[in-house]
């Protein structure tokens, strides 16, 4: 048992399978765990909330079937070299809902070695970032329109500066003019 101190007061606090279990289950991210094969073996209730399947849904390799269809090669190649590797495992994609809306989500996963250094599970987390993604997609557009503006800014300058050549030109032909009258 593990006493910890926190505000004068001395609470016994022992961490166990269900306390791990409630932390998991109250987190906004898929949380999902790979056995040593790279198959999906537990993902949590986030996986319904955010993608719309029941967890069982995504065990195996079927969570595969929910990445956006221009993802997947890429992923795939991404995750096998990771497992060949035994190396971290993290980026982005795209997943579609049940309801075939899309959830973009950053991801990084682990794998997790035993003594001897043999890989036995893989853990990892994937966190629903479709709002700062949607705010991406608003400042690039806002991005454009500025860049419109200002480069028709630039075309009007320009267009300026060529009439005052042109308008100083005429006014030399007329003073020339004027002068020879």
């Amino acid at each position: 048992m593990k006493n910890t101190k926190t505000n004068n007061v001395i609470s016994e606090f022992t961490p166990n399978e269900n306390v791990y279990q409630a932390i998991i289950e109250s987190l906004p991210h898929i949380v999902w765990v790979a056995d040593s094969q790279g198959e999906i073996i537990f993902i949590n209730q986030a996986w319904k909330t955010l993608i719309g399947y029941e967890p069982e849904e995504g065990l195996g390799v079927k969570w595969a079937e929910s990445i956006h269809p221009d993802d997947t090669p890429g992923l795939m190649v991404k995750w096998q070299e990771a497992y060949e590797n035994n190396k971290d495992y993290n980026g982005e994609c795209r997943f579609v809902t049940k309801e075939g809306a899309m959830v973009h989500c950053s991801f990084i996963g682990m794998p997790i070695r035993n003594k001897e250094g043999k890989t036995v599970n893989w853990v990892g987390i994937n966190l629903d970032i479709t709002a700062q993604k949607k705010v991406e997609a608003e400042l690039m557009c806002k991005i454009k329109e500025l860049e419109d503006i200002n480069n028709l800014m630039i075309d009007r300058e320009l267009k300026m500066i060529e009439l005052k050549n042109e308008n100083k030109k005429l006014r030399a032909q007329l003073n020339v003019n004027d002068s020879l009258k």
